[in-house]
């Protein structure tokens, strides 16, 4: 099995392959949680657009660089 950041890198390839962008998404959530998260998230989103994936992946790095709190699990 690969690796969080293979798989996700392979999944937005899926999408677009635009490299800065996916380069971009990568660098604004490097931890492998958040990626985890975000490929978990696009799976189960067929319809998410690339805006909503440069939307999730900043918010989660702002998240874990305490810039910004987490919304309650019940709101998105």
């Amino acid at each position: 099995m690969a690796d969080t950041e293979s798989r996700l890198k392979e999944l937005l390839n899926k999408i677009t392959n635009n490299q800065e962008y996916i380069s971009g998404i990568l660098d604004n959530a490097p931890h492998s949680d958040d990626r985890e998260y975000m490929y978990q998230y696009i799976l189960s989103h067929p319809d998410i657009t690339i805006s909503d994936i440069i939307l999730l992946s900043a918010e989660l790095g702002m998240i874990r660089d305490g810039e910004l709190e987490p919304l309650p699990d019940n709101v998105d």
